[in-house]
């Protein structure tokens, strides 16, 4: 197989149109679908309680969050996946972190920041 020109922006372009047609999924199937939607999909767990919380070695916060016995099974999420921990209906207070452990109801998670913020001991929580 030669690596002409031609076929390197080919494939290039092919590449583009997997990322754009990606986008477009992640954005119907998270962004635009409802809280219940995702709910439904086993994309998101609401609500959750923190049951939890400690500090990892590399100084970052770890916590363990529980979902009512009443939820579907766990869905999409294991170990190593990127999550965020979010207060509900409050869309600006959200924190990203890994996934440590998962079970059918509680998640251990390690959040991308050392302190905890406040509004997570205030709000509704999701993960």
């Amino acid at each position: 197989m030669s690596n002409s020109p031609e076929e390197l922006q080919k494939l290039l372009y092919l590449l583009r149109l997997e990322k754009e047609a990606d986008l477009a999924y992640y954005r119907k199937k998270i962004l635009n679908a409802s809280l219940e939607d995702r709910k439904k999909e086993g994309l998101c767990w609401h609500p959750v309680s923190l049951s939890g919380q400690r500090y990892s070695l590399a100084e970052k916060v770890v916590v363990r969050v529980t979902r009512p016995d009443s939820h579907q099974p766990r869905g999409a999420f294991q170990s190593g996946k990127i999550v965020s921990l979010f207060a509900h209906p409050a869309s600006d207070h959200s924190i990203s972190g890994v996934v440590n452990d998962v079970n059918k109801s509680t998640m251990t998670i390690t959040l991308n920041t050392g302190n905890l913020p406040d509004w997570v001991q205030r709000g509704s929580l999701g993960v």
